[in-house]
């Protein structure tokens, strides 16, 4: 319903998320939320910043420019690992 694509080389950094539960309005339109909600809403593992504004394709073909991803996987620190192994690798 959602997708979203991002080359490794548009990643400008991803860092555990320190922020509040609740975005702002003006968060809300630059970020695209991944975490699933259950029956309560998590707080979000980790944020991901682009260099630019990236389009999300969500459901009925709207579209929408984002800056940030949140998100919340299965194996958080297995993730953080593998993505940050492989941006140091392609910034050397």
């Amino acid at each position: 319903m959602k997708q979203l694509t991002i080359p490794l080389e548009d990643i400008k950094s991803i860092h555990y998320y320190p922020g509040p539960e609740k975005l702002s309005k003006d968060e809300k339109q630059c970020t695209f939320d991944v975490v699933l909600a259950n029956f309560i809403k998590e707080k979000p593992t980790f944020e991901v910043e682009f260099y630019t504004p990236k389009e999300v394709k969500l459901i009925y073909r709207f579209k929408k420019k984002v800056v940030k991803v949140h998100l919340r996987p299965d194996e958080p620190q297995k993730f953080y690992d593998t993505l940050t192994a492989k941006l140091d690798k392609l910034n050397e």
